[in-house]
């Protein structure tokens, strides 16, 4: 993949990013392509990642309104992040597949996705197993049923202009903001990666931690050394403001694991396994269009779904481009969107592992319901142009 730094420490040249259009440039380096083998889904002759249940009967056509209105919990606030849902809304296809509205409730540092689920104030969620995998270790009952991500999107962003973090040594001795909803996975890369962690001026660490929010301003202005963001949203919103950013990756840094994961409760994969299906034949769809029309998801966002945040129409295209790399593989065309294959499930709860949760594939993921439902629908497998 190129575009985005090809090695953890490579700065951006800003002049190519514009002379190219910024989309084109945009793709996210420095990531571990995890391998590509044995499928999870789907096929009558592969082993999945995790226990299936017994096949159900291919339920009926879902008739107008018959699953309700539901409630989806983002992660964050209403960007480009979540094109395919704005997609499935726009384009019907939630109508379609049953439901009377969808709500996609914006999130913020007041409630997690893990406690909107077990709550019930959510029936779907969308989080990265770096934040769902403790929750499921202190007993919650949630299970990832997909991943719109296939690669891990969290970086650490610097600035050449300032303090450059290229490696993860070059971590020891700064100051680094950490959005609170991140913190467990900041905590997550330093237990990795054997370094202490703490509050500035409160003792002696490897690294100092500071809060900070999706505005990367005060890393611009010398506030702090780096900060803790998505490789689709920090290192474009730096190059848009005149910056040149070094990025420094979990996954290039030894740590792959997802996002964007699609999580909810035991309960509704046991008690409304057929409106999950419906869910997440809708999300197929939505994501299908939105990988291949970037200036309409980008256009959703700024002026219907974020409108009222002033996102730049550019800038969200960019990231889109950005996103892409994040979600399309070889694999994804093989096996269909939001499936996982057993070596990316092993790799992420390995590195979930090495940051401080043990927990079983089993207990964190079942993705039954993406296998019943390509079997059944081979149709939605349809195969992308891959970024280069």
């Amino acid at each position: 993949m190129t575009g985005f730094p090809a090695s953890a420490g490579h700065e951006f040249d800003r002049r190519a990013f514009l002379r190219l259009g910024g989309v084109g440039v945009l793709a996210v380096g420095g990531l571990a392509v995890l391998a590509a083998c044995s499928p999870v889904s789907p096929g009558p002759s592969s082993t999945p990642a995790v226990p299936a249940t017994p096949t159900p009967a291919v339920p009926a056509t879902p008739t107008p309104g018959q699953y309700g209105s539901i409630a989806v919990q983002l992660s964050g606030i209403k960007t480009i992040e979540f094109a395919g849902e704005y997609l499935a809304t726009t384009n019907g296809y939630y109508a379609t597949e049953g439901f009377t509205s969808v709500d996609l409730i914006a999130g913020d540092d007041a409630t997690t996705v893990e406690a909107a689920l077990t709550s019930g104030s959510a029936l779907v969620g969308l989080s990265t197993p770096a934040l769902t995998a403790p929750a499921v270790a202190a007993g919650a009952p949630l299970k990832i049923i997909g991943s719109i991500y296939q690669k891990n999107p969290f970086c650490f962003l610097s600035l050449k202009e300032h303090t450059p973090i290229a490696k993860v040594s070059d971590l020891k001795g700064k100051v680094v903001g950490v959005p609170p909803g991140l913190r467990a996975v900041f905590q997550g890369f330093c237990t990795a990666k054997g370094l202490t962690s703490g509050e500035r001026g409160s003792g002696r660490f490897d690294v100092y931690v500071v809060p900070a929010d999706d505005d990367i301003t005060p890393l611009e202005h010398g506030r702090y050394d780096a900060q803790l963001s998505s490789l689709t949203r920090g290192p474009v919103r730096a190059t848009f403001d005149g910056y040149l950013p070094v990025v420094l990756g979990f996954a290039a840094s030894g740590l792959p694991f997802t996002a964007a994961t699609l999580t909810v409760t035991q309960d509704s994969i046991d008690t409304q396994r057929d409106l999950l299906k419906a869910f997440l034949i809708a999300e197929i769809k939505g994501w299908t269009d939105a990988i291949n029309s970037l200036s309409k998801s980008a256009d959703l966002a700024v002026n219907e779904f974020g409108k009222g945040l002033k996102l730049d129409l550019f800038e969200q295209t960019s990231e889109a481009a950005a996103q892409n790399r994040l979600i399309l593989t070889d694999d994804v065309n093989e096996n269909g969107l939001l499936a996982m294959t057993r070596e990316l499930v092993d790799a992420s709860v390995e590195t979930l592992a090495a940051m401080g949760t043990t927990v079983a594939a089993g207990d964190l993921f079942d993705l039954s319901l993406l296998e019943e439902l390509y079997l059944d629908h081979p149709e939605l497998v349809v195969p992308f142009q891959l970024p280069s």
